[in-house]
């Protein structure tokens, strides 16, 4: 066979995407969001920094410092198959459509200390099979998972997110 060596991925791009936070993304497709604070706001999807490069991202990673993910953050990301959440993770909201639309994506572990998941926030992911909502979740839109059918939710007993899974007809286990 044929002796080769792999290169290391390369940076294409990165930038600020927040007063104190910042992001690259490889041409492995990973997509890393460092820092600390809330994600900037942006007015429509376009104007995301990462718009440019959506259709190859095929991972998110969210460090410790980032506490909420804006409106249309990875939107329209089709081969996104993975979003890790670091393991001390400050994440507290994911904003409007912020995974809408993200077809490949099969299943979400969401941090404990998450309260929020704001509407549309995962409208159109039609192969989300599985999603883990930590104990703290205590605000979920009634859209945030419009359009999902086969999706089932892990919940703690008793909890807002039990409630609400089974008030909204989702599937869910505890």
């Amino acid at each position: 066979g044929f002796t080769y060596v792999e290169r290391e991925p390369s940076q294409v791009a990165s930038g600020t995407c927040g007063d104190n936070l910042t992001w690259t993304l490889s041409s492995d497709g990973i997509l890393t969001l460092s820092g600390t604070g809330s994600m900037a706001t942006y007015s429509g999807e376009a104007n995301i920094p990462w718009y440019s490069y959506r259709t190859m991202i095929t991972k998110v990673v969210i460090g410790e410092g980032v506490t909420k993910l804006t409106t249309n953050a990875c939107c329209g990301c089709i081969r996104l198959t993975e979003v890790e959440f670091a393991e001390n993770s400050n994440l507290q909201m994911i904003g409007g459509s912020a995974f809408k639309s993200c077809t490949s994506l099969e299943s979400i572990s969401l941090p404990e200390g998450m309260t929020t998941i704001s509407g549309n926030a995962f409208k159109y992911c039609r192969n989300l099979k599985n999603v883990y909502l930590p104990d703290t979740t205590s605000a979920i839109d009634n859209l945030a998972f419009t359009g999902l059918t086969d999706v089932v939710f892990s919940v703690a007993y008793g909890s807002y997110a039990k409630n609400w899974a089974e008030s909204h007809g989702f599937t869910y286990v505890e």
